[in-house]
This record gives structure tokens, sequence and C-alpha cells, in this order.
């Protein structure tokens, strides 16, 4: 009998894991644009030449996508977690009016499956090339003593430091504009399943597609913001905190007051029916998932005027009937 035990017998396979990562190759090399790694795939660090930028603006973030996750997986959509883990990071780079420039990730599962880590990668390099962003590389680990698949993002952006809004620039008599969401962005879910839990038949089959559609990504508006040349105050990504928590992140000493529209989705107001009003304006982005405040210059739709910044500290939000 071998009395040498091994790491396959301890529940992590090295082989798999390198026949993963040789998956993964080909679908990196997919979102390679305007950014180009400067270095080969699968190195120790993701190198990114910034050479044309004349005073570089770095911007980092690291998100998750929370218990969506579960649902997720649930129903079988491996490639909206990807795209999703790719959202919650790409917007939070896009608030700084920086170009997402890279992203890495972390999926950890109990056991390595090609299969399923070759949707998560795909869902995350087609949301990639939606905004010119590469895959830089990431961490695949195999936890023999994890109960779920684990996710994590981390993305890379460059802006010159003349185009970071100024949030310091923001004045009472500013507007507040909000772009409509595909949803209820990654947040909010673990109330979310709780009511499912407790109302097992309240969605269609219809309606629980649309409730796990991938987060937006807000790419496109920023974009249109640069080439109409508008001035841009500040912007904020709409997620756990609602449009007040996050709207105050950019307002220094001052408040705001908004009306939102109603939230036609069917899908949000079978949600929303079972949440007092005050909790879901803390907890959902309400059918807001991105803010801008500028001096008052008109935004083209599907941008929508929601108020004004005030001199009062807080940001009263009220939901148009």
């Amino acid at each position: 009998m071998n009395k040498f035990l091994t790491y396959r017998q301890a529940g992590v396979d090295i082989d798999l894991a390198s026949q993963c990562v040789q998956d993964i190759s080909p679908l990196q090399k997919s979102t390679e644009g305007r950014f180009r790694l400067s270095n080969a795939f699968g190195q120790f660090t993701a190198n990114c030449d910034l050479s044309g930028y004349k005073a570089p603006v770095i911007t980092a973030t690291c998100d998750g996508i929370g218990t969506k996750l579960e649902l997720l997986v649930e129903h079988d959509l491996l490639e909206t977690a990807g795209a999703d883990l790719v959202a919650m990071n790409v917007n939070d780079v896009l608030t700084a009016n920086a170009a997402p420039v890279m992203f890495l990730d972390y999926i950890g599962m109990p056991s390595l499956d090609r299969a399923v880590v070759r949707r998560l990668i795909s869902g995350m390099t087609d949301a990639l090339k939606s905004c010119g962003c590469v895959l830089g590389g990431g961490e695949l680990a195999e936890m023999p003593t994890a109960s779920s698949i684990e996710l994590s993002g981390f993305c890379v952006g460059v802006a010159e430091k003349e185009n970071v809004p100024d949030i310091s620039s923001i004045r009472p008599g500013d507007s507040v504009w909000g772009i409509p969401s595909d949803g209820f962005h990654a947040n909010g879910f673990s109330l979310i399943r709780n009511i499912l839990k407790e109302h097992p038949e309240l969605l269609s089959e219809s309606e629980t597609a649309e409730l796990l559609k991938p987060a937006r990504i807000y790419h496109p508006e920023v974009q249109i913001l640069k080439k109409l040349k508008i001035s841009v105050k500040g912007m904020a990504h709409v997620t756990g905190g609602g449009i007040a928590g996050n709207l105050k992140r950019i307002l220094g000493i001052h408040g705001a007051e908004l009306v939102i529209p109603r939230w036609n989705s069917p899908a949000a107001r079978k949600i929303l029916a079972n949440v007092d009003v005050n909790e879901a304006l803390k907890v959902f982005n309400m059918g807001i998932g991105w803010l801008i405040v500028n001096d008052g210059a008109d935004i083209p739709s599907p941008a929508i005027r929601l108020g004004n910044v005030s001199q009062q500290p807080d940001v009263q939000v009220r939901v148009k009937s």
C-alpha cells in the first residue's frame, strides 16, 4: 500500500486547473482591442501599457454579486453570473469617467468543473468586449471545504486627470439625472430570496427571467456624455444603499430633492409590493441604476431629470405615483 498522500486525494486537482486555464486563454484573447496586455496571459502579473495618457489617473474596484449568484446557479444562468460580475465592477470604474482597462476574477468552487468555469468566463468576456475592457487574468481556486461557487471581480480603469469629475464643484441648484436600470442590479437579493421563499409562486417564468437579467453596463451612456462634451460634476452607480445612499457619496455637504418615476417592471412591482417603500428605497435602485450631476445642461434620452441638488444635507427621494 502506498503510504504517500496526494493533493488530488485531498480534493485539489492541479492538472484539471491547468486544463481550465487553457480553456480560458482564447476567451481572454477575444477581449483585447483598444487595450492589450503587454505580456503573455498567465504570467504572475497582468500589465497594460498606458503610455498614451498624458496624466493618467488609475482607478480600481473590487466587487461581487452577492446572493444573486445562488439564484443564477439554481436557474443555470452561469453566463449571467459572469456578466453581472463585470457590470458591478466596470460601472464603479465608469463613475470616475474612466475607461475600464483590465478585469481580473476570482472563482472558487468545491471541485473544478471545466464546463462551469468556461461558462462563467464566457459571460465575463462577452460583457468585457461590450465596454472594451481586457480580461487580464485571475485566480481559479479549488476549495474542497466550500459549499458553493464563490465569485469576486477586480477592475482597473484609467482617465486623464483633467477628465475625472470634480465632485467638489457640485452646488445647490445643479441638476440630478437618472438612467433607467435593466433590473435590480446585483444587490438586495438576500431580501428578494426571502420574499420568493415566502411566496414561491409570486413570479411567472417570464417574470423570473426578467428578475435575473444581467445588470446593465452604463458604458454607452458615459461615452455619449463625452461625445457631446456635457460637463459632468459627478456620477453614481446605484447599488446597495439605494439612490439616496449612493448619491450622498458624491454630494459632500449637500443634499438633493428627487422624484423618481414609477418602476413599471412586472417582476419589480411584485417584489416591491412585499417591501415597505422606505426599506425599498434603502435596498434597491428602484429602476434608476445610474445618477449624473451637472449644471443643468440637457442630457439626451434615456436620461430622466429627477430633481436638483439642495442646500440641505439629506437626500430626499419620493416615488412618483
